[in-house]
């Protein structure tokens, strides 16, 4: 497993960005694929290329390009460890938190005069922080959330795997504004730098 996602990540992280994979490289992000949980939407008609492009999120990502024009976006955890119901209901309450997430990241950086990681005296930039959950962390609060609102795993319809729609949301607002609600009553965020925040992984 760690074998096969560290041959990816090379594979990912060495053309240039919007260049098509050729070769072996090709030949074995495309079996890669096969193994995508949802390969037969993804695949369609036929792949005719496999590009590495930046996502919306500014990281790299795979592109396959279909036969017929469409493009879809394509994720590589997921082919090689598909998640289940539960981890893809994780996700959705990540996404439905992001933009609170993000909000607590500008105003520290429009606010806060010394920008010093608490964890290693480093200096803190956006590029290399992280909004940690401190207290209380992420999977506790969900895990919480689930218990305390009687939430059904199986029951909770999502969203977000339709072509290049790059995170899984709630179908239902209902339940999104259950889980933003327990999170930003519980949440206590602090900025660390990736170096701080690996400290107290």
């Amino acid at each position: 497993m760690a074998s096969c996602r560290k041959a990816v990540q090379k594979v990912l992280n060495s053309p240039d960005c919007g260049s098509e994979l050729v070769g072996e490289d090709f030949i074995f992000i495309m079996a890669l694929l096969n193994c995508h949980p949802r390969a037969d939407y993804k695949i369609g008609c036929g792949i005719k290329g496999i590009f590495v492009e930046l996502t919306r999120y500014g990281r790299r990502g795979f592109y396959a390009l279909r036969n017929d024009g469409t493009r879809t976006d394509f994720s590589y955890l997921q082919c090689i460890s598909p998640s289940s119901q539960a981890g893809k209901v994780r996700v959705a309450c990540r996404s439905a938190i992001r933009s609170f997430v993000v909000k607590f990241r500008d105003n520290y950086f429009s606010t806060k005069q010394t920008r010093v990681c608490p964890k290693t005296g480093e200096l803190i930039f956006k590029g290399n922080c992280v909004v940690h959950h401190d207290v209380n962390s992420f999977e506790k609060i969900f895990s919480d959330w689930v218990k305390e609102k009687g939430i059904d795993l199986g029951a909770v319809k999502l969203g977000g795997f339709e072509d290049n729609c790059e995170s899984v949301y709630f179908l239902d607002k209902v339940v999104e504004m259950s889980f933003i609600d327990f999170h930003n009553e519980r949440a206590v965020l602090k900025i660390l730098s990736e170096k701080g925040h690996k400290l107290v992984k």
